[in-house]
């Protein structure tokens, strides 16, 4: 979500516009922002005063968190309680009719068992809502106090933005709203140009780790051709061992043979 002050240049833009047409500008502040014409500066001036309005009448109707912080944790304890309980309701509900599959099966009696089958069908249904609510509160309430907190504090923030800004479109000027809307876009390029560079980071590792799988695929496919190659010399070794043995025995009966002849 943009700031207050980005959301608020956007507003008074388009608000001007539907007051009576673009804004006019005619020149140059002594602070270097270009300056309005009078009668826009009045016209965006009533529009930071309605809002002004509007955000004191907020304030106004909106509870003193301090005060009710305890109140509203206790709502939502409540109501995490109730589904908990509820949850552990229908687990033993679930339980009960299991246990009464297991005695039907034995009685063999088709029509209650299949009225069974339904119950526990819908009880496992039940379950899993419930399971679901429980997630959603858990996930969605973390800490509701805290919550409301930060959005007061910003609605403090931006009331401050409107009053320093009224007072000086009163004297044909906006160099705040101007400074925090350039720091807002700033910062947005800032997140763009990180996100960029997040995504090109990230392509580069999902390119190494699938460079990693070919290198690992080529070590692994090498060292099976070279165990096999290997196995192969080995068997080769064996026969040529085999084989000389033979011959050697061959000729060591020979050479007696003929020893004993002469």
């Amino acid at each position: 979500a943009s700031p207050p002050g980005c959301r608020l240049g956007r507003r008074l833009a388009a608000a001007a516009e539907e007051y009576g047409g673009a804004v006019d500008w005619v020149g140059t502040s002594s602070t270097g922002a270009m300056a309005m014409s009078s009668i826009e500066s009045a016209r965006i001036s009533a529009i930071v005063e309605e809002a002004l309005e509007k955000l004191s009448f907020l304030a106004s109707i909106t509870p003193d968190i301090i005060a009710h912080r305890d109140e509203l944790s206790q709502i939502v304890g409540d109501e995490i309680t109730r589904i908990i309980q509820e949850q552990r309701s229908l687990e033993q509900k679930y339980e009960e009719l299991i246990r009464q599959r297991t005695a039907l099966k034995a009685l063999s009696n088709k029509a209650k068992y299949k009225e069974n089958q339904e119950e526990i069908r819908t009880v496992a249904r039940a379950l899993r809502e419930s399971t679901k609510e429980l997630c959603r509160n858990l996930k969605g309430n973390p800490n509701i106090a805290e919550n409301l907190s930060k959005i007061q504090g910003e609605r403090s923030n931006l009331q401050n933005l409107l009053s320093k800004t009224l007072r000086e479109l009163r004297e044909n000027s906006h160099a705040t709203l101007t400074h925090v809307v350039e720091e807002e876009k700033a910062r947005n390029d800032m997140i763009l140009e990180v996100t960029a560079k997040e995504k090109e980071v990230s392509a580069m590792v999902k390119q190494l780790q699938a460079d990693l799988a070919v290198e690992r695929q080529g070590h692994r496919q090498d060292i099976e051709e070279r165990s096999e190659t290997i196995s192969k010399l080995k068997d080769e070794l064996s026969e040529i061992r085999a084989t000389s043995a033979v011959k050697v025995q061959y000729l060591a009966r020979e050479a007696r043979g003929g020893g004993a002849a002469g």
